[in-house]
């Protein structure tokens, strides 16, 4: 697929990317990779064995300013930012007024030392819900400002290796101390980076940040240089991984109208703040969870081409969100939301596939973290 870049946020990785033989998806307005090979399984085990690079400029990027930054970022998100360090970065949520989880991200609080250097005390990087919508309408009401950077460009770097390619590559002695969610601002090749130990796979990894002259520097860096060059990943395989370590993805196992503790999200939630958007409504609706968000796995290579509905003895008790074949793990894994009532780990419920509507297939249910070496990761 080479979609026609009219209209669409633009990473100034694109024209790389249609060197390598990228086939292409659209997320949040921008043409990224989904695969390089039509065996994109090799991309997905360069994670697990190796380390692989990912192009992930379509994530929004929102600088957050103003005297009024900080209470305005507690008041959006679901956990408590006054806790998080300087330097440092955490995982979280956005509600609506309902209490339901309409995006996540990841936000991080810059070192005064790097105040020289950036736009703001704040970033947070959002994923595809309606997160910058809300922020946004939410800064009329704060003296705040909310300023979207579409030439802050960011790559991936994660996998078994990432740790010793990205610090011997770079050769930056700092980033060899660097723990997990923390993050500096660098110089390398006459560029700023901001480089986070951040990943989304279960493995040790980096995102590095910076214009587009930098991030085209890192990406021929680590795929065109002898000796230094990991294999380009695209979305397919990333699925794969993040599926395979339990980690949400929005739009498709977040769809706008569940709550943190329907998504298995409760440890990103911070009730003793005192206020957020959908605190209260969230707290009346915890007694009372509609599905419970589960792992689903069985044995076999079984491909399902639409959301399917799993059954407890005929009766449809969930659907299936996400589904993968791991060739990691040898089997297919996926996550479902379950009416609460079904949802013990162990049981198992049936489902039919799409290509035969009389063949069943038996699904056990299970954590969702199917293979994380990351504990803790979030």
């Amino acid at each position: 697929m080479y979609p026609t870049m009219k209209h669409l946020r633009t990473s100034c990785l694109y024209r790389s990317h249609l060197l390598l033989g990228a086939h292409f998806l659209i997320w949040n307005e921008m043409a990224l990779p989904a695969f390089y090979s039509s065996n994109f399984f090799v991309e997905h085990l360069a994670i697990r064995e190796k380390s692989g690079i990912t192009d992930m400029s379509g994530i929004r990027k929102v600088w957050v300013s103003g005297p009024d930054a900080q209470t305005f970022i507690n008041r959006n998100i679901t956990r408590d930012c006054d806790v998080i360090r300087h330097g440092f970065s955490a995982y979280t949520t956005l509600l609506n007024d309902e209490g339901s989880v309409v995006d996540d991200a990841i936000v991080f609080r810059m070192r005064a030392d790097d105040l020289s250097d950036v736009k703001a005390e704040w970033l947070l990087c959002l994923g595809a819900g309606q997160g910058l919508n809300l922020l946004i309408e939410s800064a009329k009401n704060h003296d705040a400002y909310v300023s979207v950077d579409d030439f802050l460009h960011c790559v991936l770097i994660q996998g078994a290796t990432a740790f010793d390619e990205v610090t011997s590559a770079l050769e930056i002695p700092e980033l060899n101390e660097m723990k997990r969610f923390q993050h500096k601002w660098v110089e390398f090749s006459n560029c700023k980076f901001m480089v986070s130990r951040t990943t989304f796979s279960g493995e040790d990894g980096f995102e590095i940040f910076g214009d587009e002259d930098g991030i085209k520097k890192i990406w021929s860096l680590f795929t065109t240089i002898p000796g230094k060059r990991i294999l380009p990943v695209g979305f397919n395989a990333l699925n794969i991984a993040r599926i395979e370590a339990g980690l949400l993805f929005y739009g498709q196992d977040m769809t706008g109208v569940e709550t943190p503790n329907e998504l298995g999200l409760d440890f990103v939630v911070d009730l003793k703040k005192e206020c957020f958007r959908g605190k209260k409504s969230l707290i009346n609706r915890l007694d009372s969870p509609r599905i419970t968000l589960v792992g689903v796995e069985t044995n076999g290579h079984h491909k399902f081409y639409e959301e399917i509905t799993l059954y407890f003895k005929k009766s449809p008790v969930g659907k299936v969100k996400c589904l993968v074949f791991s060739t990691w793990l040898n089997k297919t894994i996926g996550f479902a939301h379950i009416n609460p009532a079904f949802a013990h780990f162990g049981g198992v419920l049936e489902a039919f596939a799409t290509h035969n509507p009389k063949k069943s297939v038996q699904f056990k249910i299970s954590s969702r973290y199917f293979y994380n070496r990351l504990k803790n990761s979030l």
